[in-house]
């Protein structure tokens, strides 16, 4: 009986048994609700259970993905005074809160409104996610919440904005 078995690879096939990683897909869901971007959880945010706000509990991921990225979903008369500065947690089970760093190798995400460039649906527009500074690796785990370190201030509606996640 053979240990192993040699196998010669070709372009555009796959040799039966080899592992193939494949990732998921979401659709954008909701991080920080309506209008709790515009108020400060803690400016410097390490205890997620005592310096979040109560009422916005965890998120449960269903997995198929190892990256999240955030975005801003903000009002299209909406006239910036302040970038709005996120910290996003994550966990897995009963494990402590430990903080996601953005591929900048950084823990606090800013969610930079620009409103000329953002895209828009004619209501709402939202931010452009860029890798380096809102995405984020999951590193396993399977619970997330986001706080607010820096409000969102500015001229116009901020309780209709919403930081959205996404995971890939």
């Amino acid at each position: 009986m053979a240990l192993a078995t040699a196998t010669t690879w070709q372009s555009g096939r796959i040799a039966t048994g080899e592992y193939i990683p494949v990732g998921g897909q979401s659709n954008w869901q909701t991080l920080i609700a309506a209008g709790e971007v515009a108020t400060l959880d803690a400016a410097t945010l390490t205890n997620p259970d005592t310096q979040i706000a109560s009422t916005r509990a965890p998120i449960k991921l269903l997995g198929g993905g190892t990256n999240l990225l955030v975005r801003l979903k903000y009002d299209v008369g909406f006239a910036l005074t302040t970038n709005p500065v996120i910290k996003v947690f994550g966990r897995t089970g009963t494990d402590g809160w430990m903080p996601l760093v953005n591929q900048a190798a950084l823990t606090l995400t800013t969610l930079v409104i620009d409103t000329t460039n953002d895209t828009s649906d004619g209501t709402f527009k939202y931010t452009t996610v860029y890798v380096s500074l809102q995405a984020m690796d999951l590193l396993g785990c399977q619970e997330i919440v986001g706080g607010v370190t820096t409000a969102l201030s500015g001229v116009g509606t901020t309780s209709n904005a919403v930081v959205q996640f996404k995971v890939i």
